[in-house]
């Protein structure tokens, strides 16, 4: 015979099953076809921005009347000023590109903090990691600063050469 759940257990349940749904479908891009990234448009506030540049009275009734608060706005025009709904977008897309970029560099700052920190184990003798960076430097995998800091050792150990003299 099946127990009967409670209905806190269901809510919960059915709480779990939606939002398993929504990452499933945001995880595959499926909201990226009618959900926009920003509340609102760029070519709302641009407009907004030009209205109020024109605009004679009290701001707060402005706000009002748009249903938009006072912080909000000044924020856009702080940010933006006087754009055009072109050079929103443009802004934007640029902001967006940033920080897809520094996610990215701190990926590669991580991958590479982890490769010396390795390398610093496998080789903890000063002088194995040079003569290994060397061989690096010599097949043409990789530059000499980037090798000297991969391997924590100094740059001019690629330009000191030592010589024996036979006395």
């Amino acid at each position: 015979m099946r127990s009967k759940k409670s209905s806190g257990e269901s809510d919960v349940l059915s709480l779990c099953n939606l939002n398993l749904s929504l990452y499933l479908l945001t995880a595959n891009g499926v909201f990226g076809w009618f959900m926009s990234k920003f509340k609102y448009s760029s070519e709302y506030i641009s407009s907004l921005l030009h209205e109020f540049k024109g605009k004679s009275g009290t701001s707060t009734a402005f706000f009002k009347a748009r249903g938009i608060n006072g912080q909000t706005f000044y924020g856009w025009r702080e940010k933006f000023g006087y754009m055009t709904a072109q050079q929103i977008d443009s802004l934007r897309g640029l902001e967006q590109e940033n920080h897809r970029l520094q996610l990215e560099n701190e990926k590669l700052l991580s991958q590479s903090n982890a490769a010396t920190e390795f390398l610093m184990d496998e080789f903890p003798d000063a002088k194995t990691r040079r003569t290994h960076a060397k061989k690096l430097v010599d097949l043409g995998r990789i530059g000499q600063t980037d090798v000297c800091e991969l391997f924590s050792i100094k740059l001019n150990s690629f330009h000191y050469s030592h010589n024996k003299r036979n006395k």
